[in-house]
């Protein structure tokens, strides 16, 4: 049997004892490659979870404002506010923006002459 020589012997560990930093190099940069893709997601997440609240806000508000609206109170509400309609012998009220708001009163409807039923 051949022995090798002490320096042969000693090149065949430092050459393993840089693969094996390398190797470990190469382990550590791919981890903190994980670890910064994974604050990225987790990030990613909770700006997802706050919007998905705001939504899930929005739609039971919405879904408030129909079932509001499908109510009898709520047509009418939608009615005067919308379409500015009002009931038989109210007056309505017109509020106007600006430097100084005024009341606006339409003459009441005429009313019908009484009729005379022949005796």
């Amino acid at each position: 049997m051949e022995r090798r020589s002490s320096v042969y012997i000693r090149r065949r560990r430092i050459i393993g004892q840089l693969l094996i930093v390398a190797l470990l190099c190469y382990a550590s940069l791919n981890l903190l490659r994980l670890l910064g893709q994974e604050w990225r997601l987790l990030n990613q997440l909770r700006i997802f979870w706050h919007e998905q609240q705001a939504v899930d806000a929005k739609h039971a508000q919405l879904q408030a404002r129909i079932i509001e609206a499908r109510s009898e109170h709520g047509s009418e509400h939608l009615a005067r506010k919308s379409l500015a309609l009002v009931r038989p012998g109210e007056i309505p009220v017109v509020f106007l923006t600006g430097a100084r708001s005024q009341v606006i009163r339409y003459p009441a409807p005429p009313t019908p002459a009484p009729t005379s039923t022949p005796p």
